[in-house]
């Protein structure tokens, strides 16, 4: 509920999370390890994008 883990190596990587329903940008940050602070979001589904060298994955979590 307040923090996202990742089991792969993201360090470093930039990141753009929005909110799935609207498709609104809540946050844009560089990660210096591999968790990301969610508390602040309210209770809904967002994707998340990581961005590293012009390569970028999306994934899709729920914050509860």
């Amino acid at each position: 509920t307040e923090t996202l883990f990742f089991t792969t190596a993201v360090s470093g990587e930039n990141i753009s999370v929005m909110n799935a329903q609207t498709g609104g940008l809540v946050a844009k940050q560089k990660l210096n390890d591999n968790s990301l602070n969610v508390s602040h979001l309210p209770t809904g589904i967002y994707i998340i994008v990581f961005d590293k060298d012009g390569k970028q994955t999306i994934k899709r979590f729920i914050k509860k």
